[in-house]
Order: structure tokens, then C-alpha cells, then sequence
């Protein structure tokens, strides 16, 4: 009974450690210029807890990385250009070798803009109500490191834009997460009230047992009901109905009046060859459980 045990237990290690390898990403991350490795560059899965530094060889390896889906694998670190790369699970194990760009600091016809003095004073509010939100989730996270960030306004075009050389180190206290944000863009619009951000995140528990606390789990999923990324999955998969969305397609009847009041508003919209302009509103009709 004991050695069949004990032959149960290697076995399960063995299934474990070839699961661990072949679900992997090992590579190493070397400068375009002189061929170098370069120690110290974030590597992590974009929207994971999957993240590693390169070692002082330049390389790094990613395990367990979850079968049926599709990820972007991004590198980062100051003074380069973040590289992403989009791979599929099926692809996996994968060897890779990364040529990581310099940024280029200054560009001719360019103007770059001066750093705002006190910037996180005058747009730290509107920062944080753009960027995390208004949502119940939003008010229990703080950001720890905003002395990173800096703004620039353009006076001319009445836009401001934020950018930080590093993570941004949110911590989001109501679902349990730590999340590492690489803020690619942040662009605010004044005279549209438009914003356009873009960036990649890495998450960690805050709780480091195991498993997740359940106050955690009922909370993240319920924030990832009826969100967008869980449409978008879901459209992927063709599993709208499953997944609890109704999605309803609408025709709009185009007649000579139409038209003519869309000329006169300057409001031209492009139909098909039947005359129908098409759209796909989608909402969320599962009932949501109470926190």
C-alpha cells in the first residue's frame, strides 16, 4: 500500500511537471541595436496573473499558462519601446528570442509638450475619474505610486495626455487584487469630452492564501458578468445565449425622407445593398446576485 502510494504521488509529480513544461514560455530579451540581453524587463501576460523579470542573462520563463485561450504576451521596461505579442494556447510550448527597441525620445516636425508643474494637483482628480471610474469596484482602489505620472496639455488642441515610465501599482482593496499597469496612452479631450487610454495589465492577489477568499470570487464574478470583455469572449466562443446576453438585430427602413434628413445634418451613414442600415445593440439580461 505504501509503495502504491508512493508511485501514485510521483506519478501525479511527473503529470504536474509536464503539464508546467508544455504550457510555457521560455525566451530572452536582447537590444536591437548591439545584440545585448537585457536584465530587469517586465515579461507577463496581458489581463494574468502570469509575469516574471528577466534574469541577469536576459531570460525568462512563464509556466501553467491556461489551455483554450488566446493571449498578448508583453515586454516592457524604461527606456524601451513595449513589444506585445498575440499567441494562441495551442501554440504552446513557445521559444522565443525578442529584440526590444529603444524609444525614440525626440522625433523632427514634432513638438514635445513640457511636463505640468504640480500636474498630479491640477489633473489627479480627473485622472482617477477617468481612469478607474465611478463604480462601486472603482471607490476602493487607490493608486500608490501617482508621483510617477506625468501630464502634458496641449493648449492648442485642448487635450491632455498622461503617461508614467513604469507600472502603475493599483490596488483594487473590494475585489483582492494588486494589478501592474502598463499605461501605454492616456489622452483626455476636453473640447469632445472624449478619453482614449490604452494599456496592459498583470494582476496579483493581494491575499496570497490559497484558495481565493469567497467575499473575493462572488465579487469578481460579479464584476465580469455582463462586462465587456465577457461579451466579446463570449461572441468569440459564439455562446452569447449561454452566456447570458441577447443580442438583437436592427433594420432601419431607409425611405426618401431619411436620407434627406441625414444630408441636411450632415449625418451620412453607409447601408448595404438592400438599403438597411444594420446595428447590434447587446445587453445583459441575466439577473445579477446581490454582494
Amino acid at each position: 500500500m505504501i509503495k502504491m502510494f508512493s508511485l501514485t504521488v510521483k506519478l501525479l509529480l511527473f503529470t504536474c511537471i509536464a503539464f508546467s513544461q508544455t504550457n510555457s514560455i521560455t525566451g530572452i530579451i536582447i537590444d536591437a541595436d548591439d545584440g545585448q540581453s537585457i536584465t530587469g524587463c517586465n515579461v507577463f501576460i496581458s489581463n494574468t496573473t502570469k509575469g516574471k523579470v528577466t534574469d541577469t542573462s536576459g531570460r525568462f520563463t512563464l509556466y501553467d499558462i491556461p489551455q483554450g485561450k488566446s493571449y498578448e504576451l508583453v515586454v516592457s521596461s524604461a527606456g524601451y519601446e513595449t513589444f506585445t505579442y498575440a499567441f494562441s494556447s495551442t501554440q504552446l510550448p513557445l521559444n522565443l528570442r525578442i529584440s526590444f527597441n529603444k524609444k525614440i525620445v525626440a522625433m523632427q516636425n514634432v513638438t514635445i509638450l513640457p511636463v505640468e508643474i504640480d500636474g498630479w494637483k491640477k489633473w489627479g482628480s480627473l485622472f482617477l475619474k477617468s481612469f478607474l471610474g465611478t463604480s462601486e469596484n472603482a471607490l476602493e482602489c487607490e493608486i500608490e505610486n501617482t508621483k510617477i505620472i506625468q501630464f502634458r496639455k496641449n493648449k492648442k488642441e485642448n487635450i491632455l495626455e498622461a503617461s508614467a515610465d513604469g507600472f502603475l501599482i493599483v490596488k483594487n482593496y473590494r475585489l483582492g487584487f494588486i494589478i501592474k499597469y502598463q499605461l501605454e496612452q492616456f489622452v483626455y479631450d476636453f473640447k469632445n469630452k472624449t478619453l482614449t487610454y490604452q494599456g496592459y495589465p498583470l494582476f496579483e492577489e493581494m491575499e496570497k492564501e490559497f484558495p481565493v477568499p469567497l467575499k473575493f470570487g462572488r465579487r469578481r464574478l460579479k464584476a465580469y458578468n455582463g462586462s465587456l470583455i465577457h461579451f466579446f469572449r463570449s461572441l468569440y466562443s459564439n455562446n452569447l445565449k449561454a452566456e447570458g446576453f441577447e443580442a438583437r438585430r436592427m433594420v432601419r427602413t431607409i425611405t426618401y425622407d431619411t436620407i434627406m434628413n441625414d444630408i441636411r445634418h450632415s449625418n451620412l451613414v453607409l447601408y448595404d445593398s438592400a438599403g438597411k442600415e444594420m446595428n447590434l445593440p447587446a445587453h445583459y439580461i441575466k439577473k445579477v446576485e446581490k454582494d
